[in-house]
């Protein structure tokens, strides 16, 4: 008998977002998330997105998986960078948090991570903008695991919620860090990486 977040509890459909079909995985179960509300607030985020970036996600086995409640992550959300892997796996808890009310911020965090991985992200800002690299290393995460890729995929998800999202975002762990000129610099250093060569090409 398979358990209750065996691969065969999930079925999966696409998700479009500009043109890019990306499989989602989710529950067999329908009172299991998403909702129809919170699968067209996943889909407005993924329209956030820069078009090279969501390709990550598109090229098989490529996928977002919203978790069945109960199976992991618990909470929060994951991701397949650390296996060099293209996945983002979503808690069903992370759902019901007011963060992800308007934009799964939780999905933009994670996306950074692939993002960072595919691209070498810190390792591109520390040989272009070796100041803009320190600066953010010394901004502090809120989260339970850390590391270099963490202030990049803080820096990418607050850049893609304020910048194309519109919306105001609060730091958790250090408000001051993206406020002003202080979210410029750090916007700048993320900018510079390899992750968007795009912009310059």
């Amino acid at each position: 008998m398979v358990g209750p977040c065996h691969h065969s509890r999930y079925w999966e459909t696409p998700i479009t977002s500009n043109g890019v079909d990306i499989p989602l995985r989710t529950s067999t179960n329908p009172r299991h998330p998403p909702s129809e509300a919170q699968l067209s607030i996943i889909r407005q985020t993924l329209d956030l997105v820069p078009l090279p970036h969501l390709r990550i996600l598109s090229r098989t086995p490529g996928h977002i998986q919203v978790s069945i409640p109960g199976c992991p992550p618990l909470r929060g959300g994951g991701n397949g960078a650390y296996r060099h892997e293209r996945w983002i796996r979503l808690s069903a808890a992370s759902f019901g948090a007011r963060h992800n009310i308007r934009y799964n911020v939780t999905m933009l965090h994670e996306m950074g991570h692939l993002v960072e991985q595919q691209y070498g992200g810190m390792n591109s800002i520390r040989s272009r903008d070796a100041e803009g690299h320190a600066l953010l290393l010394r901004t502090a995460h809120h989260g339970a695991t850390h590391g270099p890729s963490e202030p990049f995929a803080d820096c990418y998800m607050i850049y893609l919620l304020t910048r194309y999202g519109g919306t105001r975002y609060n730091h958790p762990a250090d408000p001051a860090a993206y406020r002003g000129t202080q979210a410029e610099r750090r916007f700048e250093a993320l900018l510079s990486s390899s992750a968007f060569d795009y912009i310059r090409h």
